[in-house]
């Protein structure tokens, strides 16, 4: 998974600074093809970008939208249980490791970015294809709690940060 990552960060643009995922999808299968393509919806800017890898079949795709602080606010239900907590430094480490150019992901109080997040439910939660939608961001530094739902977990600080469901 760590190496279709890599292939999409290398398609990274300038323009798309500060810019957060809104959704990620992971597939594992056959595939053969390459592509990247960005567009605009309802006159507010997003992108999107997938990737196949041509030798394993690994197929990742995301959306990235303008970054607000201000999404999907509730409050953390009482049946969670307590996952982690990703320090800046382990978020740099990470970003760095990928080739991200995203500075959200590289400040004092940086960002988590959803890669590493989704590679860490993956480690937990494994599958052949996942769906991970974010409603918040999460920043290091905040303790992270997880409720599951059937096939599906929902991430929670004192927010509803995303959901991941098993396709």
């Amino acid at each position: 998974m760590h190496t279709i990552i890599e292939k999409l960060c290398t398609l990274w643009k300038p323009g798309w600074q500060g810019m957060v995922m809104g959704e990620m999808k992971y597939k594992k299968g056959n595939g053969n093809s390459r592509g990247r393509y960005e567009e605009t919806f309802d006159g507010r800017r997003f992108v999107k970008l997938s990737v196949t890898d041509q030798d394993t079949g690994e197929r990742i795709s995301i959306l990235l939208f303008p970054f607000s602080g201000n999404q999907g606010e509730s409050p953390a239900p009482s049946e969670v249980r307590y996952w982690k907590t990703f320090t800046p430094e382990e978020v740099h480490a990470y970003s760095l490791s990928l080739g991200d150019h995203n500075e959200i992901h590289l400040t004092s109080h940086p960002v988590v970015s959803g890669f590493q997040l989704m590679e860490e439910l993956m480690r937990l939660y494994p599958a052949e294809s996942v769906k991970l939608r974010f409603h918040h961001p999460l920043y290091s530094g905040e303790p992270l709690y997880l409720r599951e739902e059937g096939t599906g977990i929902q991430g929670f600080t004192d927010v509803l940060c995303f959901t991941m469901e098993k396709l």
